[in-house]
């Protein structure tokens, strides 16, 4: 089969969820011996081609206007695996939904919201993908409640995992230190864009208030780039009463987040709202414990290898924080989320894709 996938969202330099899922799709998908997939780029996005390509070590396609491509290679099937769907096209449509966080107000701004409503909305309604993939049981619930007409045309490919990918292992064991420890004292770990969603000020209020109740010196290393409410998020760190005990750094590279993993305390993931929550998988395969929220994609991702708090409690949040102290409770989620993890891996989630394209080819 002849698949056409849209690799637009691969156009900056540093990819986070979305652009991880396309780079490791197409990837997996490319050493499939049955599918022929071709990379292609919309025209907005033509001028950006150059950072696709080093992501894919290909070139893309380019898109016009959803027909020119087509005329060149009969495609099978056009998957938007980033919430886009060409408007003229006599192809098989899927589209991969991430989340629905949209729809909860200040979570993202008005603006986007309502810019991502309508786009979703035409695209389900007017565009009639013939599948949808979502990547969280969660998410395709949320979906199907708003969307009933997709219950049986919905399905769910979880996220994998793969932080050292010149290893065979797509679940890569902890290893000894990579260099110097990365940080001389010891820390509890966020990644993820650093956003109202993340639950980041209801984090660094919890963390507050857990340094004035204990003897020991944490830090808490926040490691993403500024996203929605970012001024209210940055103005609360300096109103912090250990705000020297709060670190935010930018990107850091796989090499250097896995020693980031290796050697934190835990990762603190007390989202209010997630499509599925990568962090979560890629701390437990390094063998850190994971503290993230009740509800949403994360409790379905972490099952019971890791501590579940309720995200709106800063109480609760903050007692997860001084349970993780314990020893024996870090040694047992790492055990348990390295098993965890061994369950979510990209060759599964571009199989189980194969499988919708399958389907969506016999209807």
């Amino acid at each position: 089969m002849n698949i056409a996938l849209d690799v637009s969202s691969l156009d900056s330099a540093h990819l986070s969820g979305v652009g991880i899922y396309i780079q490791n799709l197409f990837q997996r998908l490319h050493q499939e011996t049955e599918i022929t997939c071709c990379p292609v780029a919309r025209w907005s996005r033509w001028n950006r081609r150059k950072k696709m390509a080093s992501h894919l070590e290909c070139w893309p396609r380019l898109l016009l206007g959803g027909r020119t491509l087509f005329e060149f290679k009969p495609f099978d099937i056009w998957h938007g695996p980033d919430f886009r769907l060409p408007s003229h096209t006599v192809l098989k449509k899927i589209v991969t939904v991430h989340d629905l966080a949209f729809y909860e107000p200040g979570l993202t701004s008005p603006e986007f919201a309502k810019k991502r409503m309508t786009l979703l909305e035409n695209m389900l309604i007017e565009k009639k993908p013939d599948a949808v993939i979502t990547v969280s049981e969660s998410t395709r619930q949320a979906l199907i409640k708003r969307f009933p007409q997709y219950e049986h045309k919905s399905f769910v490919t979880h996220l994998g995992v793969d932080l050292n990918p010149s290893e065979n292992s797509e679940v890569p064991l902890p290893n000894p230190p990579l260099r110097e420890k990365s940080h001389t004292r010891p820390y509890f770990l966020f990644v993820g864009n650093l956003e109202a969603r993340k639950n980041i000020i209801g984090l660094i209020e919890a963390f507050d208030h857990f340094c004035s109740t204990t003897s020991k010196d944490f830090d808490l290393i926040l490691i993403g780039k500024p996203g929605f409410d970012w001024e209210n998020i940055r103005t609360k760190l300096t109103q912090l009463k250990f705000r020297n005990n709060v670190l935010v750094k930018g990107y850091v590279s796989n090499f250097e987040l896995r020693q980031y993993y290796q050697e934190a305390q835990a990762l603190l993931y007390p989202s209010l709202l997630e499509g599925f929550g990568i962090p979560i998988v890629e701390a437990m395969a390094q063998g850190c414990p994971v503290l993230t929220s009740y509800g949403s994609s994360t409790e379905e991702v972490a099952g019971s290898a890791a501590l579940l708090v309720d995200p709106h409690s800063q109480e609760d949040l903050q007692k997860g924080i001084a349970r993780l102290l314990d020893k024996n409770i870090q040694q047992k989620l790492s055990s348990k989320g390295l098993q965890r993890a061994k369950n979510f891996s990209w060759q599964n989630t571009a199989q189980k894709t194969k499988a919708v394209y399958e389907w969506v080819l016999s209807q």
